[in-house]
């Protein structure tokens, strides 16, 4: 998705990553197992439906997507901003596989998995600082982290990768470009929030504030 552009709308016709490598080894694995699964749904012969849902989140689960910030050397860098947060809560994505799982005329069809309302990532973190625990964060505009982007790129090519390439201006545009994202095709075939978002936020940061 590093080719489509600030702020583009992000459904199941949307192109699949032309450059995986360039963003992480956790997308260009992914990439990997859907095109395996068509290919071989193609020589075998059965039926396929292909669900891709975005950060799931939920008590015993991660406590912050990359796609909010990351934390280097104990400061966390919030990165994400104004972005849409594409996330569902693990009780809505259990549904959903349900869902899609059973719908009819679901074989070969694509399903994006992600709850309505999605939050920013600016609100995420300011709700997560203030129901779990406080912590700096610095934010940083996009500009600055593509620039930052092609310094490290840069150098990570000149020091024959001496400096890990933890940002490139194709990650960076692909993980904090601006997204919107669609479910529409996911509701068409019957699935609905069963847990709101705002209440799937305050059970999960209250597991998470527990556990600490």
């Amino acid at each position: 998705m590093g080719g489509l552009g600030w702020g583009a709308l992000v459904n199941e016709d949307t192109p699949l990553e032309p450059r995986p490598a360039q963003r992480d080894p956790y997308s260009f694995t992914k990439l990997r197992q859907e095109l395996l699964f068509h290919e071989y749904a193609r020589e075998r012969g059965f039926e396929l439906v292909v669900l891709r849902p975005g950060v799931i989140y939920g008590p015993g689960g991660g406590h912050i997507s990359a796609r909010v910030g990351l934390n280097l050397f104990g400061l966390f860098l919030h990165l994400g901003r104004g972005n849409r947060l594409p996330i569902t809560y693990v009780e809505n994505c259990a549904a959903a596989i349900v869902v899609a799982g059973l719908a009819p005329d679901s074989a070969g069809k694509v399903f994006n998995v992600h709850d309505d309302d999605l939050p920013t990532c600016r609100q995420y973190l300011r709700q997560y600082k203030r129901q779990v625990r406080k912590m700096r964060s610095i934010p940083v505009p996009y500009p600055m982290l593509m620039l930052l982007s092609r310094a490290v790129a840069w150098y990570h090519r000149r020091s024959r990768g001496q400096l890990p390439a933890i940002f490139t201006p194709y990650k960076t545009a692909s993980t904090w470009g601006g997204n919107r994202f669609d479910n529409s095709r996911l509701k068409a075939a019957g699935w609905r929030q069963t847990v709101p978002t705002q209440e799937a936020l305050a059970r999960t940061f209250a597991a998470f504030r527990a556990a600490l």
